[in-house]
């Protein structure tokens, strides 16, 4: 028998690839009953169903605006290109957003992609951690002079999202599958948006542009200082305290620290 690394490289392309086995494959199977290429076949169809069922219970949305048979055929070409890399099938289908962006078929539908990511923002945020969200009181202790170089730690599920189209919108128009859809204008404009869990539900913020590039900041690790300075170059008219006030209260942070 081979050994096991060219096995499974000789599996692997024989099943997310031409489908064609080889000696490889066929001395490691055992003979009798339907042949190796037989099986293997079996068992790649299988593989592209489960994995096509996975990305449709993801990505619902998605799978509504295209129809059934135009999703399993982009599921079976993402499939192809981007095999699980996971165990778990939980992880799969991160870079699916990014894949319909270059995909050609769906060029008709540009906001097909910022779809998908709200969609699998959605996806992580449900299966996220739960974590007690930061209270406002947690902060009165703080010294008034500590607090340009505070640092507030995001909620596990916490997840920022900006697209050119009104994404939120056609996702919500598209929870139901009863009856048509709402007809959403896409001259509408563009949106920026958090997920996230902080209690039971998976929640979809609007955010404003100023609200939005604060909570970028904060994200990314930078501290309160940092933050009201992104969000005044995008709102010269913010209002840093209203908006903090707004984001604890709605659990987006689970504790604070100072930086350097």
């Amino acid at each position: 028998m081979s050994a096991l690394p060219e096995l499974q490289t000789a599996f692997k392309q024989a099943v997310f690839g031409d489908g064609q086995t080889n000696a490889t494959i066929e001395s490691a199977i055992a003979t009798g009953g339907l042949t190796a290429a037989e099986k293997v076949s079996i068992h790649r169809n299988n593989t592209f169903l489960t994995l096509t069922d996975s990305l449709t219970a993801v990505f619902p949305v998605v799978a509504r605006l295209v129809g059934e048979e135009f999703f399993a055929a982009t599921a079976r070409e993402f499939i192809q290109r981007c095999p699980p890399r996971h165990a778990s099938l939980l992880f799969y289908g991160g870079g699916f957003g990014d894949f319909l962006d270059g995909f050609a078929p769906a060029a008709s539908l540009p906001y097909l992609g910022d779809v998908a990511r709200l969609e699998w923002a959605w996806h992580e945020a449900f299966h996220a951690g739960d974590a007690k969200p930061l209270a406002a009181d947690d902060l009165q202790r703080l010294a008034v002079e500590s607090l340009g170089r505070l640092k507030l730690t995001p909620h596990p599920s916490a997840g920022l999202l900006i697209s050119d189209y009104p994404t939120a919108a056609i996702w919500q128009a598209n929870q139901s599958c009863d009856g048509d859809p709402e007809t959403i204008n896409l001259d509408a404009g563009g949106c920026t948006l958090l997920v996230i869990r902080p209690a039971l539900d998976v929640e979809v913020r609007i955010l404003k542009p100023g609200v939005h590039a604060l909570l970028s900041v904060l994200i990314s690790g930078g501290d309160l200082t940092q933050a009201h300075a992104g969000a005044v170059a995008v709102d010269e008219n913010f209002d840093f305290e209203s908006a903090i006030a707004d984001l604890i209260g709605g659990g987006t942070f689970t504790s604070y620290f100072q930086g350097d």
